[in-house]
């Protein structure tokens, strides 16, 4: 006996028809099936269609859901259902040639856990638009490469499992959509349970329930949360491809000349300017927590924020920012404080770089205006979402709260100057080493070292790298050559990391912690 199961989301249109070929060919092929279809939270009459296929055929049955539960969640419940061990699922479409069953169905009772259909096979015979066609080999191209897996199809909708064995891992999925039958062909991989892939003869069937952009967005979004380094690798992808961008921009033979061309004192100079950021960051975080109460003093801030920005430089989201509030931890001050603490910073950060902005706005020339206006519509819309959070309850409205008042504290008048200072010190990094080509005013590389923090408040990259010296080549290029303006951004912030990456390691040696430790 086998189980199918038939995950049915509004299919009224083509359930009756498609599941009356599937019982004409059941019946020509197995002697003993059921046949369950796991109807959805059908909004169409799905339900109704589905209903009386099984008032007319005894071994067709239906499972209702008044919601909807995912695609996943439908076909575990029929799986959960099934009376027997093999169990065969496919989409209600049936775009996979019902021939090839009897293989999955093979497969399983000859020992293997697992039975895959796949499109991507060397003769599996599929005809498909290409705007399907392409996003599917680069996703399950990610998926093997990311995930480390074996498989070469992970969303066919045709796969049978041995029931007993699929029950086991599918307890630990955690999505209940879409990216399921990825995440229970991983895990089953892990668990080290036999899978065989079995090329396919699919036809591409007009299905105006499933957007193919939305979908794929959802499967990759998934696909990087599953992925213990997969966000990291990417943004190591988006970091290559702008680089590869800039040196189609600028000649490699023209750069290499300008990075001869960059004064070794200056850099020297550079280098031994930068830490001055970092005791007034310590400091401004210090004031800070004072403001509500966990402060530690300038030196446990100093330190605590050094680890911080080596993470941020490590990773491409802002990790390093719930690292700070683990190093506060360690010291017994509540989360919450820490927290808050770090939403003031980052705002005053945000209005320190607006200021020196709009004051290179003056002097560079009103065509970028319209990017910092959205600049400042993102800081406008931070500062109100605080608000309105600050008004609700629990644990965030707290976080919110103290930072509301961090925003709107009478010490403001300090914060703001403070926090230009230190965005000031970048500035003047960055006019230092430009001296090497040019004997700038400050305002161009002001300008350029904030449009270059604006743009790296997108998490893209590790520590902005890629997207930060682009925005700089192109601003510092109105006044130099391209390669020379390459070289200078790449200087930039190749000394300002590497100092990072410095004050960082010593301070966690300093106090006892590792990195992995706190990206953990």
């Amino acid at each position: 006996m086998i189980s199918v199961v038939i995950p049915a989301y509004n299919e009224a249109g083509r359930l009756k028809r498609n599941i009356e070929t599937l019982i004409s060919f059941l019946r020509s092929n197995f002697q003993d099936f059921e046949i369950i279809i796991a109807e959805d939270g059908s909004t169409d009459g799905t339900d109704k269609v589905a209903e009386k296929l099984a008032e007319k055929y005894g071994f067709v049955r239906h499972l209702h859901s008044d919601e909807r539960l995912g695609k996943g969640k439908a076909v575990l419940n029929g799986i959960m259902a099934a009376k027997s061990d093999v169990v065969v699922y496919m989409d209600a479409d049936l775009s996979t040639d019902l021939h090839h069953l009897r293989e999955l169905v093979d497969a399983i009772e000859n020992g293997y856990d697992i039975a895959v259909g796949s499109r991507l096979m060397r003769n599996s015979e599929t005809e498909r638009p290409i705007t399907r066609d392409i996003p599917s080999r680069i996703y399950n191209l990610l998926v093997r490469i990311l995930l480390r897996s074996r498989i070469r199809d992970h969303q066919c909708g045709f796969k049978a499992f041995k029931r007993d064995r699929i029950l086991k891992i599918a307890e630990k999925a955690r999505d209940n959509h879409w990216f399921w039958d990825t995440e229970i062909l991983i895990l089953a991989q892990k668990e080290g349970m036999r899978i065989k892939e079995i090329p396919v003869r699919w036809t591409h069937i007009q299905d105006g329930t499933v957007s193919v952009f939305k979908t794929s967005i959802y499967l990759l979004s998934n696909l990087i949360r599953h992925s213990e380094r997969s966000f990291f690798f990417l943004s190591l992808i988006i970091a290559a491809l702008i680089f590869l961008g800039l040196l189609i921009f600028v000649s490699p033979g023209k750069l290499i000349g300008s990075f001869g061309s960059l004064n070794p004192y200056y850099l020297i100079a550079a280098f031994l300017l930068y830490p001055l950021s970092f005791i007034l960051r310590g400091v401004r975080y210090e004031m800070l927590m004072r403001e509500i109460g966990g402060n530690l003093g300038v030196g446990y801030a100093f330190m605590a924020t050094s680890i911080s920005q080596s993470l941020n430089v490590l990773t491409p989201v802002r990790i390093g920012d719930l690292g700070r509030a683990y190093v506060y931890a360690r010291r017994g001050v509540a989360y919450q404080k820490s927290f808050s603490g770090l939403a003031g910073e980052r705002i005053y950060d945000i209005i320190a770089i607006l200021i020196i902005a709009f004051s290179g706005i003056l002097f560079v020339g009103m065509e970028h205006l319209s990017t910092l206006f959205y600049a400042l519509a993102l800081v406008s819309a931070i500062i109100a979402g605080v608000i309105f959070l600050s008004k609700t309850k629990g644990y965030v409205a707290r976080v919110m709260s103290d930072a509301r008042n961090l925003i709107f504290s009478r010490k403001a008048a300090v914060f703001i100057p403070l926090s230009v200072s230190i965005w000031m010190i970048d500035v003047l990094v960055c006019w230092i080493v430009l001296l090497s080509f040019v004997n700038s005013p400050l305002y161009i590389p002001g300008f350029a070292v904030a449009m270059g923090n604006i743009i790296k408040i997108l998490p893209l990259t590790p520590g902005g790298i890629g997207t930060y010296e682009a925005t700089l080549t192109v601003i510092l290029s109105s006044i130099v050559s391209r390669s020379d303006a390459l070289a200078v951004s790449i200087a930039d912030h190749a000394v300002k990391n590497i100092m990072t990456l410095i004050l960082g390691l010593t301070s966690s040696l300093r106090l006892g912690i590792k990195l992995r430790e706190m990206r953990g």
